[in-house]
């Protein structure tokens, strides 16, 4: 009885010693992982790093006429490693300069249609959890930075309020030629914008974006000549709400504080939208009811 007792032991020290930490110097080869150059790129939204192969440039339609359209618009672009510790090498494109931080961002000028983006990573190997591993990894992707019709956030989005789960309703986000939300005195010419439209529900007209659109996300926070208001920079149309920032008065510090603004965000591969947002009800010209906010979460139609 002893001796089988003994082998029995034996047999469950051996098959166990893989994952002996005493034996293998710490390691726990099932959480451990190669060398990898695997790397993010794309847009913040927030705290948020989203990831993206198109980051797209919005088209600044003017007047309407094609010919006056302006495509070529500011893109910050972000690119992160998944590796800490590690030593980079990034080459973006045909940009002679090469980064060697764990991340960075580029602003984009113009369009540059898809580039190749490489990394080359070096660090010490686990040569215990794999033997094989030199410890340089590299990996090549390729980021598209152009303008896309239709702009990825922009059509219908069926969804409701988290106030009122049980009310459905449908908002609009647009930004083409034919969205014409106001005119130009200076100019003689109707402006075309970014806008939204029926949020909340019943807001039968047109705001317009004060912060722009990106490839998944929005901003409605007011532009500085605004100052000090804090509601949406213009609105067209019979209106019963503006959206607002989520502070009063603002101040050029604000400006850049992602929290307090009206926002949004897509996730293109369920067609999701959330906004969160605060408004006011108009009561008459430029007296408002008091500061509410909500969410909408909807889906694209």
């Amino acid at each position: 009885m002893k001796k089988l007792i003994y082998i029995l032991f034996f047999f469950i020290a051996v098959s166990c010693k893989k994952d002996d930490f005493s034996s293998t110097g710490g390691y726990n080869c099932a959480k451990e992982k190669p060398v990898s150059a695997d790397f993010m790129m794309g847009e913040i939204y927030g705290d948020e790093f989203i990831d993206l192969d198109t980051v797209v440039m919005d088209v600044d339609y003017n007047d309407g006429n094609p010919a006056n359209f302006i495509r070529d618009t500011y893109r910050t672009v972000h690119f992160k490693a998944n590796l800490a510790g590690a030593s980079y090498e990034w080459q973006v494109g045909n940009n002679g300069t090469v980064k060697t931080s764990k991340e960075f961002s580029l602003l984009f000028s113009n369009r540059v249609g898809t580039i190749p983006v490489r990394l080359i990573v070096h660090k010490a190997p686990n040569k215990y959890c794999f033997p094989n591993d030199d410890g340089i990894d590299t990996i090549v992707r390729y980021l598209t930075v152009d303008n896309v019709e239709p702009h990825p956030l922009f059509g219908e989005y069926k969804g409701y309020s988290l106030s009122n789960p049980s009310e459905q309703f449908t908002i609009k986000i647009d930004t083409t030629r034919f969205n014409q939300i106001g005119f130009d005195p200076n100019t003689g010419n109707y402006v075309y914008h970014d806008g939204i439209y029926n949020l909340p529900n019943g807001n039968s007209g047109w705001q317009k974006f004060g912060g722009g659109t990106n490839s998944v996300k929005c901003d409605f926070y007011p532009e500085p000549d605004q100052l000090p208001y804090d509601h949406a920079y213009s609105c067209f149309g019979n209106y019963k709400y503006i959206l607002e920032s989520d502070n009063y008065p603002l101040t050029n510090s604000d400006e850049m504080n992602f929290k307090y603004y009206t926002r949004c965000r897509y996730y293109p591969k369920t067609k999701k939208i959330v906004i969160i947002y605060w408004y006011r009800k108009l009561i008459n010209y430029n007296t408002f009811g008091p500061k509410m906010a909500d969410v909408f979460i909807g889906y694209k139609q």
